[in-house]
């Protein structure tokens, strides 16, 4: 049990240090379509199923579905928030950010979904929030902060510990709440915050333009992972999950810069 813990918290701070290294030093854009990839899903996922059974996360991965769609919201929110605020957008605009992600949270927990549909309402969701953001420029981050260890451990140790509680009270909530809250932006919303307070508005706003791109791999993964798990257990589950996210990935990209 101390083993698995430990395993939990490592993975995730490693994730998210490691997305604000590509922030800092390579591309924003690239950064906010990486920080749509199933990395905080998998982790939260593959620990219910170790924790709960193979059946008790097989059912979370249908409202993991519906939880995108509340993660889309979240950075939809977010980006409103950045956008009508004039001052004093840190904290107010995380706020509004997290606003967005629990109310439509709680309106998908009342909804019987299954699979299917609640993959058609993450798709849409994502789609439409892409289409609002749309004309957002491309901006990269110029002179970088120094990151001492003190804000490292910051960085991670929030998504840590939400891996750890959404885990944790697995059993207490059911896997109706456990496959929505497995949709919060678990990795990404300290990601964006650290680079909110450190870089202003603008690079943000570039990485929330992007990060619907990076949610369609989720919503590949969790419905991957939703017939792959029964079939194939969790390990084996979890590698087809993250190959059919990666090939979309792959796939939509290249279509992105194909001239009709």
């Amino acid at each position: 049990m101390e083993a698995l813990f430990a395993v939990k918290i490592a993975i995730t701070m490693a994730v998210v240090v490691g997305l604000s290294l590509i922030a800092e030093h390579g591309s924003a854009r690239l950064s906010g379509i990486l920080a749509g990839f199933p990395h905080g899903v998998a982790i939260v996922l593959f620990f219910l199923g170790a924790g709960e059974g193979v059946d008790f996360a097989t059912r979370a991965a249908t409202y993991t579905l519906a939880g995108l769609a509340a993660n889309v919201t979240f950075a939809l929110a977010y980006w409103l928030g950045l956008r009508w605020l004039k001052s004093r957008d840190m904290p107010l605009a995380p706020l509004t950010g997290l606003a967005g992600f629990f109310l439509i949270a709680a309106v998908f927990s009342r909804l019987p979904l299954n699979a299917p549909a609640a993959a058609v309402l993450a798709a849409a969701a994502i789609a439409a929030a892409g289409w609002i953001m749309r004309r957002e420029t491309d901006v990269r981050i110029g002179k970088t902060v120094r990151t001492g260890w003190r804000e490292v451990l910051i960085r991670a140790t929030a998504a840590a510990a939400t891996v750890v509680l959404i885990t944790g009270m697995a059993r207490i909530i059911g896997p109706h709440w456990s496959g929505l809250l497995a949709g919060f932006p678990i990795v990404t919303f300290p990601f964006l915050v650290i680079i909110h307070a450190a870089y202003g508005k603008a690079p943000l706003l570039t990485i929330l333009k992007a990060y619907p791109t990076g949610l369609g791999s989720l919503v590949v993964y969790a419905l991957t992972v939703r017939y792959a798990f029964p079939a194939l257990g969790l390990g084996l589950g979890t590698a087809a999950g993250f190959a059919a996210a990666a090939a979309w990935l792959a796939a939509f990209q290249g279509l992105r810069t194909i001239r009709w």
